[in-house]
């Protein structure tokens, strides 16, 4: 998927493009029309600008105009305050007449002359005759006191308020003279002197009335006005809105356009940013998904003889384990269930890089171990390593270390409260040195016996639950190097055989070897490997990030500029860390060709090892470990004299570690099987230049096979069966030993080295041999002569090999004195 998102942003910056080419002419013109547009604008505002500051002037003079009235108001109705008082009074007086006190007062005949004088200034202001007549006219009017409250106090003549001069500057003119004559008089005067006050208030406030009024009209005016340009503005102000609204419908399309073409640009730039930084990736990635796809297919049958390899490959050896993985891959392809031709276990348990992750913490570097160290991390039981050498214990503190791991022996009195803990707190424990028996209290936590309780998944180990962390794991390791192990222990572990291999144990001799005679070498290839492995894994890292982006992304990914950034940054670091890594790799083979130069040092210390390794044939108690075995081969590479060259050097540290191990080993032997040593040791050394057929050694070591049509044994006292079974079988088997059945019972001279015998099976033939076999066979071949005919003297012989091949201090006895040892 992510393939198909790079190629589709590939392919469409064509498109980008044309698709930049058509928009560029619609945007030029979009934007003359918003340029144009925004010009006329301008001059509108303008417009506007002047009619709105007239407008704001017109509102600040009616403001003031408004403030004048208002303040022309106020003082006039100040000054009418003053006389509203008793103008209040007088009508509250009115109020409290009633018809009955009117009646009274009309009733006089001939009224006092107190009241006629009271009267007579009411009958002035009402326009009347000052006479009494008149009074009772204006008292039988039944309005009366309604005339006298709604009395037009803003516009008596000024004649009348003269004539009321007379009146009110009378002593007796007064509300308390006049209440002992009449009540209804008394309210007369109150109205009297209350319109008097009022009229004289009134005749200071009318000019500011008049003034107020004027003021208002011209308010009214200016109002009006103000509401008309208000008017205009609003409708200028509506125009600007609409163009305003156009300009920015143009201004939107204008900057649609141009974000399109930005952003057609920007794709463009981020492509071509792309295309250079994963062009070189993509036909690679191409093909890892074709890769991919292939082991997709494959999958069902790849883990499906994996799954038979985790559950049954543990014990076996590295040959057992090849022929049946071999074996299962051809039943699948005969069942027509894919799988791949040529299985990789690691690869598809662990993953490609786990086998130099774990060779980096300390695992040999052959595949057997590397196929163990998957086991030990995928089998579902918790694993068991048959571990002689102490390989695995090494590799598993090494693996587990920043984890946490606990270390214990089944032999530890606190081992159950250290179980308890590790698997409650989810810590690696690591039981070393186990026997043939495993503890029963082991099996709930080796069965997984596991069970839920209120949400909380818990195991029971001895009196108690305990609370199970999933991510504890148990690691069980045993020096015993061929243990007997019950069924039922079998079927609750992992059996994984961590016995040492040749080449695994050839790369650990070789790593002190070079440790000790270049420790600067050795340190730098650590180093080396510590920096290839960090760098490989963050190149991975690198990639999973860049394909978890691309398969995040949503739409077009080349408008997620974050993801784009994040890939030329992780294609830069790519760079960066590809190039030191192909540095490092060079270094790196620099620093293996020189460790080459010492690696026939280490192979002869293998072999030496592997070749002791059989001593345990002869008596089981010939045990001797790898600690011992790399201690006496260490001691030779550190007491050994320098050389001119590495490759004299090597020479002498062969031969050193030839005889050290003779020598060391020779002394913990019963002397009848020293000589069984030094054979061992130069079968070995012959073995492996390849001087000496693995078939050769078979035939010395063991009875010979049946040969089909065995001729009839000459009747010759002397000869055996087994001697002529040995002779009919060389003769037709073994190029070198034609001739050998007509000679078999003639007189065959050997030697080898001081060695000479006569090899004459048959006494009374006294005839020599046709073929000088002396000469024509080689020292080893003279051995295995000598078992089929003359197998007494097979011993002497093989110490004269002895001698020839590794020299005659190799059958020497050796020194037991102490400062020798």
């Amino acid at each position: 998927m992510w393939v198909e998102k790079l190629l589709g942003a590939f392919s469409s910056v064509g498109v980008m493009e044309a698709a930049v080419r058509e928009m560029e002419p619609l945007l030029a013109r979009k934007a003359s029309e918003a340029t144009e547009l925004a010009a006329r604008l301008r001059d509108e505002q303008r417009a506007a600008d002047h009619v709105r500051n007239a407008l704001l002037a017109d509102e600040a003079a009616a403001k003031t105009k408004a403030e004048e009235v208002k303040q022309i108001a106020e003082e006039a109705k100040a000054d009418l305050a003053l006389a509203m008082p008793a103008m209040e009074a007088a009508q509250e007086a009115l109020k409290a007449l009633n018809k009955s006190d009117i009646n009274e007062l009309k009733a006089f005949q001939k009224p006092p002359q107190l009241v006629r004088f009271v009267m007579e200034p009411v009958c002035i202001l009402l326009g009347a005759k000052p006479d009494w007549d008149s009074t009772k006219k204006l008292l039988a009017d039944v309005n009366f006191i309604r005339n006298l409250q709604d009395y037009d106090k803003d516009h008596i003549p000024d004649a009348t308020l003269k004539k009321l001069k007379t009146y009110l500057t009378h002593k007796d003119f007064n509300p308390d003279t006049v209440v002992r004559v009449s009540k209804v008089c008394r309210s007369m005067v109150l109205w009297v002197q209350a319109i008097d006050m009022y009229a004289k208030v009134f005749r200071v406030v009318e000019p500011k009335i008049i003034k107020h009024k004027e003021a208002a009209a011209v308010l009214k005016s200016v109002m009006a006005d103000l509401r008309g340009k208000q008017k205009q503005v609003e409708a200028i102000e509506a125009q600007l809105a609409a163009m305003i609204e156009e300009l920015r419908v143009v201004e939107a399309e204008r900057d649609r356009l141009q974000a399109d073409v930005q952003l057609a640009a920007a794709r463009l730039a981020r492509a071509g940013s792309l295309t250079q930084a994963l062009a070189d990736e993509q036909a690679r990635w191409a093909a890892s998904v074709q890769e991919a796809s292939v082991q997709l297919q494959c999958a069902t049958g790849d883990v499906l003889v994996a799954a038979g390899c985790v559950a049954y490959f543990g014990a076996f050896p590295a040959h057992y384990r090849s022929e049946l993985q071999h074996k299962w891959v051809q039943h699948c392809t005969q069942l027509r269930i894919p799988a791949s031709a040529h299985f990789e276990l690691v690869s598809v348990a662990a993953g490609a890089g786990a086998a130099r992750k774990w060779q980096a913490q300390g695992l040999p570097r052959d595949s057997t171990s590397a196929q163990n160290a998957a086991l030990v991390c995928r089998a579902a039981r918790y694993p068991l390593a048959i571990d002689p050498q102490q390989q695995a214990n090494r590799w598993i503190k090494n693996m587990e270390r920043e984890n946490g791991l606990q270390v214990a022996k089944p032999t530890d009195p606190a081992l159950l409260r250290l179980l308890e803990s590790c698997v409650r707190l989810g810590w690696p424990l690591l039981l070393e040195d186990l026997g043939e028996q495993l503890d029963t209290a082991l099996s709930p936590v080796l069965l997984k016996q596991t069970f839920m309780q209120a949400g909380r998944l818990l195991i029971h180990l001895g009196d108690s639950d305990i609370e199970y962390d999933p991510s504890f794991r148990l690691y069980m390791t045993t020096k015993i190097a061929n243990p007997h192990y019950l069924p039922e222990v079998c079927i609750q572990v992992t059996l994984v055989n961590f016995t040492v291999t040749q080449s695994g144990l050839e790369d650990q001799l070789l790593a002190d070897v070079v440790r000790l005679e270049r420790p600067e070498l050795e340190k730098q290839r650590t180093e080396l490997m510590q920096r290839i492995e960090a760098d490989r894994a963050s190149l991975l890292d690198i990639e999973d990030r860049i394909l978890r982006l691309l398969e995040a992304s949503t739409g077009n990914i080349l408008d997620d500029e974050e993801l784009i950034e994040t890939l030329n940054e992780s294609k830069e670091t790519s760079e960066i860390i590809s190039a030191r890594l192909h540095d490092t790799e060079a270094t790196e083979r620099d620093i293996a060709a020189a460790r080459e130069r010492y690696r026939g040092a280490a192979a002869r210390g293998a072999l030496l090892y592997f070749a002791i390794a059989q001593l345990a044939d002869l008596d089981p108690m010939y045990q001797f470990s790898l600690a011992y075995f790399s201690q006496v081969f260490n001691r030779v590479v550190e007491t050994t004299p320098a050389q001119a060259s590495v490759e004299a050097r090597v020479a002498s540290l062969v031969h050193g570690a030839t005889l050290a191990t003779q020598r060391g080993v020779a002394r913990a032997l019963f002397a009848r099987h020293r000589l069984a040593l030094a054979l061992l040791l130069a079968a070995a050394v012959a073995l492996h230049s390849a001087t000496l057929p693995q078939h050769h050694w078979r035939f010395l070591l063991l009875p010979p096979p049946p040969v089909t049509a065995l001729p009839k044994k000459p009747e010759v006292e002397t000869m055996t069966e087994q001697m002529w079974l040995c002779a009919q079988y060389l003769h037709s088997n073994e190029p070198a030993f034609a001739g050998l059945a007509d000679d078999c019972l003639k007189r065959i001279p050997v030697t080898l080295g001081s060695f000479s015998a006569d090899i004459h099976v048959d006494k009374s033939d006294t005839r020599s041999a046709n073929v000088n076999w002396d000469q024509r066979l080689s020292p080893f071949e003279k051995l295995m002569l000598l078992k089929s005919l003359m197998e007494e003297k097979l011993v002497y012989a093989i110490t004269q090999y002895v001698v020839l091949s590794l020299g005659p201090e190799f059958v020497e006895t050796p020194s037991v004195q102490l400062p020798a040892l």
